[in-house]
């Protein structure tokens, strides 16, 4: 989990917002996290990039790692499995609902 420096409290597990992410951008996208207020976005280093949202660029979170490659994901049952960076994003936003019924592997 990459945490937020300063007021930036992307990260922190106390912080409800901080402690979940969306999919609809990959893991460690170079796309800018989506922040309701400027008061908590701080997009300055070592932060991840950030932007306010608005009505066209909804509040939204990526799921961000300092691992090399991929990040850790809670699954619903608990288990904790590597995604890849390089997941398809068809995948990674199908694998948030549970419509599809996608099995994921060991790789």
């Amino acid at each position: 989990v990459v945490q937020g420096q300063r007021r930036d409290l992307r990260g922190f597990t106390w912080w409800g917002d901080a402690a979940q992410f969306t999919t609809y951008n990959g893991p460690n996208t170079t796309a800018p996290d989506a922040i309701y207020t400027s008061f908590y976005c701080d997009p300055n280093k070592p932060n991840p990039p950030c932007v306010v949202s608005t009505s066209s660029y909804p509040t939204m979170f990526a799921a961000r790692s300092r691992h090399i490659g991929g990040v850790q994901a809670v699954m619903c049952d608990g288990s904790v499995r590597f995604i890849k960076d390089s997941i398809r994003l068809a995948t990674w936003r199908a694998m948030s609902t549970t419509y599809g019924g996608e099995v994921i592997g060991d790789e």
